[in-house]
């Protein structure tokens, strides 16, 4: 995986072809290599930032290049089942370091800091994904956005794997995850694919424009999102209602946040190829 994150992310036209140029080689390989950066959705993370250690991963983890793998995230997401495998992979796995770290507050004297390292790598890899979507969309012959939608649909299995493949520290909440897994089931549903589709963006005159938008409300919903799993990991555990709210706003905001530092990834690394 190592190998194939640093070949694509060097020469990311292997998947993504420059506008009137063949297809890339490997292109039809997108909807795999989207597959397989799912089950590495760990180690993925933690290559986008692991400062606080709280990422783990079943054995060694991989070592990936974050500009190599921006690069490859932000070629391969174009993919609408790849972009559809990755996004679900990325929200359980989010959800499951926030779980993780309500389950374990008291180890903690700064909860805020511990959610933002739950939270910030996750909304990282959602803003490549988000800028791969939005060039997706609007590249020559680009895809429609219900293309991406359905991928979001058809492959909501990686929610379930996600979660069983964390391994670590984090298995320890598996047999404990019915209802979780259950939730994330239903919130990458109506979260996810229901508010694709009413924010379907139309290919206008000012695509630019257009294309803003998009990301203005991919941002918001990726900052709700945690916001969400912050709450649902809080139900029960006697915590206050402001202090809930309190960790959902830092959630939301390190999560816009990363999405922003995720998107200047990807366009750096455009500048650099």
């Amino acid at each position: 995986m190592e190998r194939v994150v640093e070949k694509v992310g060097d020469k990311p036209e292997l998947v993504d072809a420059e506008p009137g140029e063949p297809e890339g080689p490997l292109s039809g390989l997108s909807g795999h290599f989207g597959q397989m950066t799912a089950e590495y959705m760990p180690d993925v993370q933690a290559s986008a930032e692991n400062n606080s250690g709280l990422i783990k991963a079943n054995g060694v983890m991989a070592a990936f290049d974050m500009s190599d793998m921006a690069s490859f995230l932000g070629a391969v997401g174009q993919d609408p089942d790849a972009y559809g495998a990755i996004t679900n992979s990325q929200r359980a796995f989010t959800t499951t370091l926030i779980n993780d770290v309500i389950a374990h507050r008291s180890e903690y004297d700064d909860l805020d800091a511990a959610i933002h390292g739950a939270v910030h790598p996750g909304g990282q890899i959602a803003g490549i994904l988000s800028e791969a979507r939005v060039e997706g969309v609007y590249a020559e012959n680009g895809h429609k956005q219900e293309e991406y939608v359905k991928g979001v649909e058809e492959n909501a299995k990686w929610i379930n794997r996600a979660i069983t493949a964390a391994g670590g520290k984090y298995l320890e909440m598996v047999p404990l995850a019915g209802d979780v897994v259950e939730w994330l089931q239903e919130d990458i549903t109506e979260s996810v694919v229901e508010g694709a589709k009413k924010d379907i963006v139309k290919k206008t005159a000012d695509s630019d424009q257009a294309a803003a938008g998009a990301y203005i409300d991919a941002q918001q919903a990726a900052g709700a999102s945690a916001a969400a799993s912050v709450r649902k990991a809080a139900e029960g555990s006697g915590m206050s209602e402001r202090t809930i709210g309190a960790l959902a706003g830092v959630a939301a905001t390190e999560t816009t946040n990363g999405y922003g530092a995720g998107r200047n990834l990807v366009a750096s690394s455009k500048g650099s190829s």
